[in-house]
């Protein structure tokens, strides 16, 4: 039995999976960053706040404010706060490895806004990216290309559409999609219609329109 090798194929996936998990570390820091703001405007101990997971390797201390410890763990993935007050409130200061403070009562509706900021920073943060591609890339469409021509209904092919084409407009409506343009073909049926297309003539763009009965 032969196994076949490819390095760049290999390259191509390893690189997609540092990409994922980029991905996934980042959403977790946002999420993290939710439970860590809302928790110190109410008042919850925060000792330490993580960067990466701190199962396995060495940890450097970042630094110190807020009465937080930030830290990089060595196994960069992801990342926690730690906000003892959430939870079993008989837990010492050893658990953490930090000294804290006498632990605090707080109200059922403060502690559920706390659990809900990771979340709620997440929507959030996936809201905001959105509007930035919007703004960058503009809204989505979908390049219409005519792939084939069906032989069993030879109008599009007498009309003097071709294979490759890429359709713009029909009357002078954008298509934005194959949907939209069967859209825009059908709401004129047995009437005349310019359909403009990009074409590929001799290695150059060229716009053609075409008109179709």
């Amino acid at each position: 039995m032969y196994f076949a090798f490819s390095l760049p194929e290999f390259s191509l996936q390893f690189l997609a999976v540092l990409v994922m998990l980029a991905i996934l570390s980042i959403l977790i820091i946002v999420h993290e960053c939710g439970h860590f703001f809302v928790a110190r405007l109410f008042g919850f101990q925060t000792p330490i706040f993580g960067f990466g997971l701190p199962f396995f390797g060495p940890s450097w201390t970042l630094g110190r404010r807020w009465g937080t410890e930030f830290r990089l763990h060595a196994l960069l993935i992801g990342g926690y706060v730690a906000i003892p007050e959430l939870g079993d409130e008989s837990a010492g200061a050893q658990s953490f490895g930090v000294e804290l403070q006498p632990f605090r009562k707080f109200p059922i509706w403060q502690r559920m806004l706390v659990a809900f900021a990771g979340p709620a920073f997440n929507i959030l943060f996936a809201y905001l990216v959105m509007i930035m591609m919007l703004l960058v890339l503009g809204e989505p469409t979908q390049q219409t290309t005519v792939f084939s021509l069906i032989k069993e209904n030879p109008i599009a092919a007498q009309a003097g559409i071709k294979p490759e084409d890429q359709i713009l407009n029909i009357n002078g409506q954008y298509v934005d999609s194959p949907s939209g343009a069967v859209k825009l073909i059908s709401g004129h049926k047995n009437e005349k219609v310019i359909i403009e297309v990009k074409r590929n003539v001799n290695g150059q763009s060229e716009t053609v329109s075409i008109p179709v009965v």
